[in-house]
């Protein structure tokens, strides 16, 4: 670790930063004015307003000397002794400079004991990486002489685990996800890919290394039988039931509204809540009114009833539009995501206005067979 640390020090060194200050000039004795009353005096603040620009014209922030844009100034600004000093005239690459640093900070070697661990972690990587190469080595030396995978396993002392069986999806026989399956998507894919007993070539596991498996049974395809699968076949019964149930309330409502029902009284025979929801908006959120339901309600026109599920998905929402607010403004007062989606569906709406139109004064009659024999004539 300490051959390591003193042969890569450069790695652990922060190099030296300067805060530098630049006041460029269209010529040299313009510069030099300048500098020769910053000497006798004046603020390196007041010249640059003299030659009107800003503290913020002038920064150019706190930089090594490598990340300088200009070569000549990051060799002045790094040749000044203290912080404060003004340069001499600089020939820069946009034109005469002085420049200035305000603060210096030296270089920063990291101590050994500060870095140790990481360096401790980054040999037994190297090592570790090494020693994974030779295990797969042995690993299929002893399978190519004949070993079976235990065989080899245990030559290498490799942990060898047997998975439940599972199908191509990762789920067990009980239909559950089977957890703990590692490198689940590549080794499902393989191994559905495999017969019984074959040796396969290990997968990459990454930095842990590499996996091998074999498949030691397949069971075909088949239909499960009523009693292995009774409790979720109750429970999707029961959930088609309820949706169906919700549904059929909705219609009901819904149909109740469009005769001219009354939303209160509706909602009091029936057992349900009426609410008035005021402001909504496109492209707004609510606690009720999901993304698709409030799409539904910018579906219909006033006074339409319409039937959209609920933000949560446990229920149905009847509504009606009872006002709709026109935007104020044009169409910059819509938000960008909004217009763009907009203008995007009222070009589709106009080209499929236009294709109907084409279609229906330009009928055009299609003949399969002679277009078969023209390709194949073409080829």
């Amino acid at each position: 670790m300490r051959a390591e640390y003193e042969d890569n020090r450069a790695r652990y060194a922060q190099p030296e930063t300067r805060t530098i200050q630049q006041l460029v000039f269209a010529d040299e004795d313009s510069a030099q004015a300048a500098r020769e009353r910053i000497l006798a005096g004046q603020s390196f603040e007041d010249a640059v307003a003299d030659t009107g620009r800003t503290m913020a014209d002038a920064s150019l922030g706190t930089l090594e000397r490598a990340d300088v844009p200009d070569a000549a100034v990051a060799e002045a600004a790094f040749g000044l002794a203290e912080a404060g000093d003004i340069s001499d005239v600089v020939d820069g690459a946009f034109g005469s400079v002085l420049v200035r640093v305000t603060e210096i900070q030296p270089e920063r070697v990291q101590p050994f004991d500060e870095v140790a661990d990481g360096i401790r972690e980054e040999l037994a990587a190297l090592e570790a990486r090494d020693v994974l190469l030779d295990i797969h080595d042995g690993y299929e030396d002893a399978r190519a002489g004949g070993s079976s995978m235990a065989e080899a396993a245990a030559t290498q002392q490799i942990a060898m685990e047997t998975l439940p069986a599972i199908d191509a999806n990762g789920n067990g026989e009980d239909g559950q996800p089977v957890e703990g399956i590692p490198e689940a998507g590549a080794l499902l894919q393989a191994s559905f890919a495999a017969e019984i007993g074959e040796e396969s070539r290990p997968l990459d596991a990454g930095r842990e290394g590499f996996l091998w498996y074999e498949v030691t049974g397949i069971d075909p395809e088949r239909d499960r039988t009523l009693d292995e699968v009774r409790d979720r076949v109750i429970a999707d019964w029961q959930a088609a039931q309820i949706e169906d149930a919700l549904d059929a309330a909705a219609d009901a409502v819904a149909q109740a509204l469009r005769d001219g029902g009354d939303p209160s009284t509706i909602a009091a025979d029936n057992g349900y809540r009426a609410d008035v929801k005021f402001g909504l908006s496109r492209s707004g959120e609510d606690a009720d009114f999901g993304a698709t339901a409030l799409a539904a309600v910018f579906g219909v026109g006033p006074r339409g009833v319409d039937i959209a599920e609920g933000a949560t998905g446990d229920r149905r929402l009847v509504f009606r539009v009872d006002q709709i607010t026109n935007p104020l403004g044009g169409a910059e007062s819509i938000d960008p995501s909004l217009r763009a989606n907009l203008g995007g569906n009222l070009a589709d709406d106009l080209l499929n206005q236009m294709v109907n139109r084409l279609q229906s004064e330009f009928p055009v009659t299609l003949y399969p067979t002679a277009l078969e024999r023209a390709l194949d004539a073409g080829t």
